[in-house]
């Protein structure tokens, strides 16, 4: 199952992937988020294939999924 989010923002490019890379800023932009760990920290030089489980409140519930970045093009694209 594929899940698509889409934020709009008038965030410069740096700051957003900031916000996006590094992990304690990531609760910041996203409110439902309860976790986030990574097994294996991301390498801010090749973060593709980094794997992480988050936990995530959904209405009254909490579900865990793990994820991969799939895509990471500085400033341009982010694919998890």
């Amino acid at each position: 199952m594929k899940i698509h989010k889409f934020i709009v923002t008038q965030a410069r490019p740096e700051v957003l992937f900031a916000c996006i890379s590094e992990a304690e800023l990531i609760p910041q932009w996203m409110d439902e988020l309860e976790s986030i760990h990574f097994p294996i920290p991301i390498d801010p030089l090749r973060p593709v294939g980094t794997r992480f489980t988050q936990r995530i409140r959904e209405g009254i519930t909490s579900r865990t999924y793990q994820g991969k970045v799939e895509v990471y093009e500085q400033f341009d694209q982010f694919s998890i």
